[in-house]
């Protein structure tokens, strides 16, 4: 009877497979000593009677191989116990199978005792016993694929109803579930947990109803589920409730069964909203983007607090960034940003704010500079004034940079021509740098100010801010390299205005600031002294000669060329005054007459030359703004075509969107040749315009040779292979492929460009096929490939186009093993049938993970077709299955035959389905244009019109679309 019972004691231990509760080290060994004693008195018991009795009977050696396996399982909790409380330094050194040979002699002692009992007695009735040790034992081992298969032959000789058929439908359950196959783990589960045996019932029911989830039967997963949720509460099952209430949520959400999931969240005294959020962010994990957005903006409904709207805003901010939903964006910024003003915004949501705003307002600013909006005012006016709202918004979060996001606020508004509204942020941009003490941002914004108040903004804004321009600007730079010209100007502003004491205050700072330049000097104080003269204020003017006769300012002794220079002084004085006025027509006669003058010398020629080009621009007469820009850079030195180079940037950019392309290259070669070895700002530019204007009128000689003489001039490799890149991609494009390979050289030297040189590569393959050189096409996709892997090593991106070309050459594969598939028909006698069925699911797997990891590409074109291919071959083999009729068997037979093969063939059709969905969503979620998508759209084989021109070229609109 002792022994009767200890033997039912430890089975009760094997198969229940219970943990030691883990409550104090000491109490842990001293129980496992006491099991391991239990266990070794019991093994000698059975081994003794095994030998006394000849090893006769299969169910003393069956319990043998249990108690050997049990002791096996303590000795290795009490290996790996020591094993994880030694140092990790020493434990890095220890080798493990020697460390734990103890328990693995054990295991391999069971499984040999089973595989020996089961070869002696084949006809043992509990088979179902052994082969479940042999299984446990494997799962011990990690031999995954060896456990799945005892698992299975334990089921399989196990009465139905036992409990080692139970607990071998879960083991293979579990196996299936973790590998995704949810049909089989559905199935196991369901015939598991008929009954409820024991307190894991409401795990193993969590499971089946994932598995039901997975396999789209969302009514079977909720219910499963809650009934789970509802046994937890009984203290007799594993409490399974806070996973159940994070899924539910889920599964509701999914069947489309949103006021359920409220309802039984309510139910159950649970926060709505909060269960919402938490399902919202779990859909964003998953990639459900929209389900997740519209999750989301339901728990905004059912929100209880301002902490709650705030939680759900900073995952909503996101979301609409990502999928372009501009309106909706700006719109939880606004709230976010009052919230921030509130003081409601933790450390990590400000930054999630601070980066949304700061990200929107540069994209929209980028988009209005590259003038995307152009042909919409009604769009560009609502972007600028949204990007403006953005840098309020920027300058609100980060006011220790406040001063930047006004900065670009004018600047964009700048960028589309609004001078008046531009102006009034530069200036506010000036006062927060000088709050900030930010130099470089209030020098910038001092020089933006006063380039937009020559733009012919109003009177009012003019009088508002011109001479707070100057004087700012000369507050932040009095003696910098672009001062002296400002205090010439401010000097006469305040003279126009009649403001003579401004204007001798302008005169006292700038002879302070730059007192080498008598000459300007002398001129600032001809035009005081002759405003006296005129005014008939003696005592003003005889002071200023006293000042002169004394020796504070420095007069020329030679009269005759003083008086000149002080003539000519005032002749741009009165031009530019005119400018000033707006009077364009005065100031380039004024300019006209000074260049013409033989009184002129050289230095006033090259000034009258630069501002009649200036002026020629702004009233947008562009040839002559060409001659005379061509005419200053041949008389300027090297250092004053870079103190104007901006100006320079802005004339060949007029005549580039002029189309006047030889002319606006020509111009830009020239000033690039010219500042070659100086150290200009804009040398990259005028390199680049040039390159891209000889590129663009395939003038392939031009370009070559500029890019030769880059280096020369100092140019990186960050201008210089970009430049190369460009020639590549129009050679390409002109099917000059005489230096093709030469440039392909010249790229390859540095890595970074690797993923640029993939579509350029691709056409090359393809026009060395159309020629026959098939075996030359085949090594240039092997180096794409090559490019694209060491690419994606390095995590750099990779341009679309080039995507598509990997793409191409991976369906090109992914079509042949559709074909394969195909090829491969199913014929009778069962034997090769069921072969020929194996053979097609293991090539319908690797189609589709093959196809799956060509759409993870990124590429349109290979995500629409590798789908096709994906519908298509799922599709074609449930046909085939379902329409397979046995010849030369019974119509019972063939009835039974044909009704199993119709379950067989269903999940084929329901994951074709699902796969047509998928293809279909991205399609219209991410605009994808592709010659397939009508394999997707057109319903009942409807022709898709497509349009060509005399050179094959397929005709689309301006958005992209055919």
């Amino acid at each position: 009877m002792k022994r009767k019972m200890l033997l039912s004691f430890c089975l009760g231990l094997f198969l229940t497979n219970a943990a030691i509760v883990p409550v104090a080290h000491a109490d842990v060994e001293q129980r496992r000593a006491e099991l391991i004693k239990v266990l070794d008195d019991e093994l000698r018991e059975v081994t003794r009677l095994n030998k006394q009795l000849g090893a006769q009977r299969p169910d003393l050696m069956l319990r043998m191989a249990q108690v050997l396996l049990e002791k096996a399982r303590l000795l290795k909790d009490q290996e790996n116990q020591k094993f994880l409380e030694t140092q990790d330094s020493k434990r890095d050194k220890i080798n493990k199978d020697e460390y734990f040979k103890e328990s693995r002699r054990y295991f391999d002692q069971a499984q040999k005792t089973v595989l020996v009992m089961l070869k002696k007695f084949k006809r043992f009735d509990e088979k179902g016993d052994a082969y479940y040790i042999l299984a446990y034992n494997a799962k011990e081992l990690k031999q995954d694929e060896q456990s799945r298969k005892f698992f299975q032959k334990a089921l399989e000789e196990s009465k139905s109803n036992s409990v080692i058929a139970d607990k071998s439908r879960i083991a293979l359950a579990e196996i299936y579930f973790n590998k995704g196959s949810f049909d089989k783990s559905m199935q196991l589960y369901e015939a598991a947990l008929k009954n409820k045996r024991d307190k894991w019932w409401t795990k193993d029911a969590f499971n089946l109803a994932w598995s039901y989830f997975k396999m789209g039967r969302y009514d079977k997963a909720i219910d499963t589920m809650t009934e789970s949720y509802e046994l937890s509460k009984n203290p007799k099952y594993i409490d399974m409730s806070k996973s159940i209430e994070r899924d539910l949520a889920f599964f509701y959400t999914e069947a489309g069964k949103s006021n359920e999931a409220i309802a039984f969240y309510k139910k159950n005294g649970k926060s709505v909203s909060d269960i919402m959020l938490k399902v919202g962010r779990y859909l964003k994990q998953q990639g459900k983007f929209t389900q997740a957005e519209k999750t989301l903006a339901d728990a905004l409904q059912y929100k209880t607090s301002e902490k709650e709207e705030v939680d759900i805003n900073i995952e909503l901010i996101s979301l609409y960034e990502k999928f372009g939903r501009d309106q909706k964006h700006l719109e939880t910024s606004r709230f976010l940003s009052a919230q921030f003003s509130k003081g409601n915004l933790n450390p990590d949501q400000v930054e999630i704010l601070r980066f949304n705003v700061d990200k929107m307002s540069a994209l929209i600013q980028q988009q209005l500079v590259a003038k995307t909006y152009d042909n919409s005012a009604d769009i560009r006016a609502k972007k600028t004034d949204a990007a403006n709202e953005y840098f309020m918004m920027s300058a609100l979060v980060t006011p220790t940079k406040a001063q930047e996001a006004y900065f670009h606020a004018g600047e964009t508004y700048f960028a589309v021509g609004q001078f008046d509204k531009a102006v009034p942020l530069y200036a506010e941009a000036i006062k927060r740098s000088q709050v900030n003490k930010d130099k470089k941002t209030e020098g910038l914004a001092s020089n933006a100010l006063m380039v937009s108040l020559g733009k012919g903004v109003n009177k009012k804004t003019t009088e508002d801010y011109l001479i707070p321009a100057y004087e700012g600007f000369l507050s932040s730079d009095p003696k910098g390299e672009r001062s002296s010209v400002v205090y010439q100007r401010l000097f006469s502003a305040q003279m126009g205005k009649k403001n003579v004491a401004g204007a001798e205050k302008v005169l006292m700072n700038y002879k302070a600031n730059f007192p080498g330049e008598v000459d300007t000097q002398e001129k600032m104080l001809a035009q005081v002294m002759d405003f006296h003269k005129d005014s008939g204020n003696k005592a003003a003017l005889g002071e200023w000669s006293k000042r002169v006769e004394s020796g504070e300012f420095k007069v020329n002794p030679e009269y005759a060329a003083k008086v000149k220079t002080l003539v000519l002084g005032m002749q741009f004085e009165k031009v530019e005054q005119a400018s000033v006025k707006g009077d364009k027509r005065g100031a380039l006669k004024g300019y006209l007459e000074i260049y013409k003058s033989p009184e002129t010398d050289n230095e006033a020629k090259k000034t009258a030359a630069y501002n009649i080009a200036v002026l020629f621009y702004e009233t947008g007469d562009w040839k002559q703004m060409y001659g005379w820009a061509d005419r200053a850079v041949v008389m300027m030195a090297p250092a004053e075509i870079n103190k104007f180079e901006k100006d320079f940037i802005l004339f060949t950019t007029d005549l580039f969107q002029r189309r006047q392309f030889a002319e606006s290259a020509a111009l830009s070669e020239k000033i690039f040749d010219k500042t070659c070895q100086t150290s200009s700002k804009s040398l990259k530019t005028f390199f680049k315009n040039a390159n891209v204007i000889y590129l663009a009128d395939k003038q392939f000689d031009k370009s070559a040779s500029l890019l030769d003489r880059a280096p020369k001039c100092g140019l990186g490799n960050d201008v210089i292979l970009p430049g190369y890149l460009d020639h590549l991609n129009e050679l390409a494009a002109s099917s000059k492929w005489g230096s093709f390979n030469e440039i392909i050289k010249k790229l390859e030297a540095s890595k970074e460009m690797w993923p640029q040189l993939i579509y350029p590569s691709s056409l090359l393959a393809n026009e060395l096929e159309n020629i026959g050189r098939v075996d030359d096409a085949k090594k240039v996709r092997v180096k794409m490939i090559t490019y694209f892997e060491t690419a994606k090593k390095s995590k750099m991106n990779v341009p679309l186009e080039g995507l598509d070309a990997i793409s191409l050459i991976r369906l090109a594969a992914l079509e042949d093993q559709v074909k394969r598939l195909t090829a491969t028909r199913l014929a009778f006698p069962e034997a090769e049938y069921n072969k020929n069925l194996k053979a097609k699911f293991v090539m319908l797997d690797k189609i589709t993970t093959e196809a799956i990891s060509i759409a993870e590409l990124g590429s349109g074109i290979g995500i629409v077709k590798a789908y096709r291919y994906l519908v298509y071959a799922h599709e074609s083999l449930k046909n085939e299955i379902v329409n397979f009729k046995p010849e030369g068997k019974s119509a019972e037979y063939v009835s039974s035959f044909q009704k199993g093969m119709q379950k067989l063939g269903a999940p084929l059709e329901k994951q074709a389905e699902d796969f047509r969905e998928t293809a279909i969503t991205k399609i219209e979620k991410e605009n994808i244009l592709s010659p397939d998508n009508g394999w997707f759209l057109v319903k009942n084989d409807a022709i898709i019109p497509e349009y060509f021109n005399d050179n094959g070229n397929v005709l689309m609109d301006k958005a992209g679309a055919k």
